[in-house]
C-alpha cells in the first residue's frame, strides 16, 4: 500500500505543505523530589542540550516547539516565525515573507543575539550579525526553538546581550513521507519533499529534506530565488547518540537594503531605490557539516560535544553613478574628442561586485556531572574563522576600451581565533533553593591583514591586529513552591563583545584603521573598546492548574561602552564610531496562556521598556559654507533615549480545534520606538498593529495516507505600517543632518497550502 501511494506522491512532485497544529499531545513536568506536577499543554519542555535551560532556570525563556513553528511559518524567514515571542519583533527589507529579515530582542540587534543550531554559532564572527536568508527554510528542519532572553546563560560561542535563540534540528521520527506546496502574494511558491526513515535495525535513523522558494517580492525588484536542504543520519548506542548533519542553503535575490523616508511608506511603499538601471543582486552558498555526540560514561558523568565546519562564498552587485575613478584604481583618463579638443575623465558609471570567501571550524565538548550536591557542567569553547574579502569592476562606461584593466580595487584577508572555557553549576542549597553559578573566561585574537591586496597604490596595505580577553560571571538563584506550583528566580549577569570588522577597520576602503596606535603599517589598540552589559533580573512562574500559565520578568540592564557614532567623518565620509560611556534599559515582560475551554487556548504576552543614555557625549564637526571643518563642539546626549528600543510590544493568539479542524487568530501591537539619539520626538517609527487569521483542516484517507489543507491571510486589515528602520546622521554648513529611512510593513496577503504525508 505504501509503494502505491509513493508513487502517486512521485508524480506530485511539485511540493509539499507542513502541517499545521499536528495535535501531538504532550505535558511539561515540574520535578520537586519525588513529587511531579504535570502542566497542560499550554507551555511544553523540550530537551535540554547544549546552552538550553530547563523549567528551574534563573533564564527568562520562552520555548516554541515543532507545533508552534508550522503554526508561524509558510516561506517565511525564521525572525518572521519568532514574531510572538515576548519583546520581540521582526521586519524583511522586501516587505514581504522572504528575502534579508532582521530581528530586535529588547531592542538589542541581531548583532547582540546569540544564535545556536545545535550548539553551532551561527553569529557571522566579523559582522557579528545572522543572516537568515543563507540557511531559507532552516523552520522546516527545526524540531524545536527556544528563545533565552537578557545576557542569559554565561554560554561559549558569543555572548548575548539581548538574549539567545538555541534551534533544535530534527530528530528521530517514524517513517513517513511528506510533500508540500504552497502559494501566496507576488508568486510567492514553494515546493518541498522530507523523508523520515524511522529506526532501522534499532540503531540508525536518516532524515531528508529539500525545499525550493521563489518570490517576486513586495517592493519593486526585490525578487528572491532560495533553495535548501537538511540531512541528518542518526545512530543510537546503548550509551547515547551519534547526530550528523548537513545543513545546505543558497540564495539569489534582487537586494532592497535602502529604506524610504516615511511618507513614501504611506504613498510609495513598493518603491525600491535600488532598482535601476542595473539588476543588483546577492547571491551566498553556505554548507554547514555537523557531528553532535552524547555519551553516558558512566550513572552520574555524561559528555556531549557539537563539531562543525561551516563554508560561505559569495558576492553582491552595485551600481555606482557617477563615481571617482580613483577610488577604484582607475583613471583619471585623457580622452581627445573627434574636434581635437582633450578632456580629463574622473567619473564614471560602473558595477561593481564584492566578493567574500569564509571557513569556519569549531570544536564545543562539554562534561556534566551529577552528586549529591547538585549538577556541573564544564564546556571548551575551540574554533577559528578564515576570510577573503575581494572587489572586481565588472563595468565602467567612458573609460578607454585600450585603458589598463586593473579591475580588483582591494582584497584584504583576516583571521579571528577564540578559546574559551566555561563552567556552570545547579547547587540544591535546600528542597526549595537551588543557586547557579557560573563563569566563562573567552580569548578572542583577530587579525585584518590588507596587505594581500593587488593594488598597492591604492591601498598601502595596513595590517591590524586585536585581542581580548573577557571574564564574564553569573550567579542565579531559583525558588521553589511546589505546593502552589510557583518558581521564582533572580540572576545577575555580566556579557561583553569585541567590536565588529566595519568598527575597526574599513578595509575594503582608502581609510586607515580605527586604532590608535600603527607604526606605518601595523597598528594596534582598536579606539573603539569591547561593549559590555550587567543584567538584573527578577522573575516568577505560576501554574495555578492544568490550564493556567504566567510568566512575569522585571529587568534593568546596565550598559557600558555602547559604539555608536561619536561625532566626525573619516576621509570617505563616513561617521567615526566610538562608545558611549554608560546607558541603561528598564523593562517588564508578562507571558500567559489560559485554557478557556477543551477547544479554545489563549496565549499573549505583553512587555514595556524604556532605555536612556546616562553618560554620552558627541563630537560635532562645524563646517564652513564649503564643508570644511572649522570647529568641533561636545554636545552631550545625557538622558535621550537610546535609540531603536520599543516602548511596548503586546501578542494576543486564540486557537480553536475541533478534531480535524483548527483556526487561528493573532494579533500584534508594537509601540512608538525612537530612531535617533539626539532626543527628536518626531523621528520615530510610529506604532502599528496587524492582524492574521488561519485556518487548517486535516483529512484522513487512510491509516496510511493524510491531506492537510492550510489558508491564512496576514494582516487582515491591510494596514500601511513602517515595521523597521535605521537612522544616519552627518553635518552640514546648517549642523547635524539627522535622516531616518524605514521599511514597509507587509501589507496584507494570503497563504494556500496543502501537505500529502504518509
Amino acid at each position: 500500500m505504501k509503494h502505491r501511494y509513493f508513487i502517486i506522491l512521485l508524480c506530485l512532485l511539485n511540493g509539499i505543505v507542513y502541517p499545521i497544529f499536528a495535535r501531538d499531545d504532550y505535558a511539561m513536568k515540574v520535578e520537586h523530589d519525588t513529587t511531579e506536577v504535570t502542566k497542560s499543554v499550554l507551555m511544553p519542555e523540550i530537551v535540554v542540550s547544549a546552552g538550553r535551560v530547563g523549567q528551574r532556570s534563573s533564564v527568562t525563556y520562552t520555548n516554541m516547539d515543532a507545533n508552534e513553528i508550522s503554526k508561524n511559518h509558510t516561506v517565511t524567514d525564521l525572525p518572521l516565525v519568532l514574531n510572538t515571542i515576548p519583546n520581540l519583533f521582526s521586519y524583511s527589507e522586501a516587505g514581504s515573507l522572504m528575502g534579508y529579515s532582521y530581528l530586535r530582542l529588547r531592542g538589542f540587534d541581531q548583532s547582540k543575539v546569540a544564535v545556536l543550531v545545535n550548539g553551532m554559532p551561527l553569529n557571522d564572527p566579523e559582522s557579528h550579525f545572522v543572516y537568515w536568508v543563507d540557511l531559507p527554510d532552516i523552520a522546516s528542519s527545526a524540531q524545536d526553538i527556544q528563545v533565552q532572553r537578557g545576557a542569559g546563560q554565561s554560554g561559549l560561542g558569543f555572548s548575548p546581550f539581548g538574549g539567545a535563540i538555541n534551534i533544535a534540528t530534527l530528530q528521530s521520527s517514524p517513517w513517513n513521507l511528506k510533500l508540500e506546496m504552497g502559494y501566496g502574494n507576488w508568486n510567492t511558491r514553494k515546493r518541498s519533499i522530507q523523508y523520515y526513515s524511522g529506526l532501522i535495525n534499532n540503531q540508525w535513523s536518516f532524515i531528508g529534506r529539500y525545499s525550493k522558494l521563489n518570490s517576486d517580492g513586495y517592493r519593486d525588484d526585490s525578487w528572491s530565488e532560495l533553495w535548501s536542504a537538511y540531512l541528518s543520519i542518526i545512530r543510537k548506542h546503548s550509551k547515547g547518540e551519534d547526530q550528523f548533519n548537513v545543513i545546505l542553503g543558497n540564495e539569489r535575490l534582487h537586494l532592497a537594503y535602502y529604506g524610504v523616508p516615511i511618507d513614501s511608506i504611506y504613498a510609495r511603499s513598493k518603491y525600491n531605490p535600488l532598482t535601476a538601471p542595473i539588476p543588483q543582486t546577492d547571491q551566498f552558498y553556505q554548507p554547514h557539516y555537523q557531528w553532535v555526540n552524547s555519551f553516558q560514561i558512566s550513572e552520574n558523568i555524561k559528555y556531549e560535544h557539537t563539531f562543525y565546519l561551516s563554508q560561505g562564498k559569495g558576492s553582491y552587485v552595485q551600481w555606482k553613478p557617477q563615481t571617482r575613478l580613483s577610488r577604484y584604481g582607475l583613471g583619471p583618463f585623457t580622452v581627445r574628442s573627434s574636434s581635437g579638443t582633450d578632456s580629463t575623465i574622473s567619473k564614471a558609471d560602473l558595477i561593481t561586485e564584492k566578493w567574500v570567501a569564509m571557513e569556519q571550524i569549531g570544536y564545543f565538548p562539554s562534561l556534566h556531572l551529577k552528586n549529591e550536591m547538585g549538577d556541573w557542567i564544564g564546556d571548551v569553547e575551540i574554533r577559528k574563522n578564515v576570510a577573503s574579502h575581494w572587489g572586481v569592476v565588472n563595468w565602467a562606461n567612458l573609460v578607454p576600451p585600450d585603458a589598463e584593466p586593473t579591475p580588483e580595487w582591494y582584497r584584504w584577508r583576516s583571521v579571528k581565533e577564540y578559546l574559551g572555557l566555561g563552567l556552570r553549576a545547579d547547587i540544591k542549597l535546600t528542597d526549595h533553593l537551588m543557586f547557579s553559578p557560573s563563569v566563562t573566561s573567552r580569548y578572542i585574537s583577530y587579525s585584518i591583514d590588507q596587505r594581500v591586496g593587488r593594488n598597492v597604490q591604492l591601498y598601502p596595505g595596513h595590517n591590524t591586529q586585536a585581542n581580548w580577553f573577557f571574564f564574564l560571571p553569573k550567579i542565579g538563584l531559583t525558588f521553589e513552591r511546589p505546593e502552589v506550583n510557583l518558581i521564582s528566580r533572580f540572576s545577575i549577569s555580566k556579557s561583553a563583545r569585541e567590536p565588529n570588522q566595519s568598527q575597526l577597520f574599513e578595509a575594503s576602503d582608502g581609510v586607515p584603521p580605527n586604532f590608535k596606535k600603527n607604526n606605518g603599517r601595523y597598528w594596534e589598540d582598536p579606539i573603539a573598546k569591547p561593549e559590555e552589559l550587567t543584567s538584573i533580573e527578577l522573575g516568577v512562574k505560576w501554574l495555578p492548574n492544568p490550564k493556567v500559565f504566567l510568566d512575569v520578568a522585571i529587568y534593568h540592564h546596565l550598559f557600558q561602552n555602547e559604539i555608536v557614532p561619536i561625532g566626525g567623518l573619516n576621509e570617505l565620509g563616513e561617521p567615526i564610531v566610538g562608545n558611549a560611556k554608560s546607558s541603561y534599559q528598564t523593562g517588564i515582560e508578562i507571558e500567559g496562556a489560559v485554557q478557556l475551554n477543551p477547544q479554545l487556548v489563549w496565549k499573549g504576552n505583553i512587555s514595556a521598556a524604556q532605555a536612556k543614555f546616562s553618560d554620552f557625549t558627541v563630537y560635532d564637526q562645524q563646517l564652513d559654507a564649503n564643508w570644511d571643518p572649522v570647529n568641533t563642539v561636545a554636545t552631550k546626549l545625557d538622558g535621550n533615549d537610546v535609540p531603536y528600543v520599543p516602548k511596548m510590544i503586546t501578542n494576543s493568539t486564540f486557537e480553536y480545534n475541533l478534531k480535524q479542524l483548527t483556526i487561528w487568530t493573532s494579533t500584534r501591537y508594537v509601540g512608538k520606538i525612537p530612531m535617533n539619539m539626539r532626543g527628536d520626538k518626531k523621528l520615530v517609527q510610529p506604532p502599528y498593529s496587524t492582524t492574521g487569521i488561519g485556518v487548517q483542516y486535516n483529512v484522513n484517507i487512510s491509516k496510511e495516507l493524510q491531506l492537510t489543507f492550510d489558508t491564512r491571510v496576514n494582516n487582515v486589515f491591510d494596514r500601511k505600517y513602517a515595521a523597521g528602520g535605521y537612522f544616519y546622521e552627518y553635518p552640514s554648513p546648517d549642523g547635524v543632518v539627522q535622516v531616518v529611512d524605514y521599511f514597509p510593513g507587509t501589507p496584507r496577503n494570503y497563504w494556500l497550502g496543502v501537505s500529502i504525508k504518509l
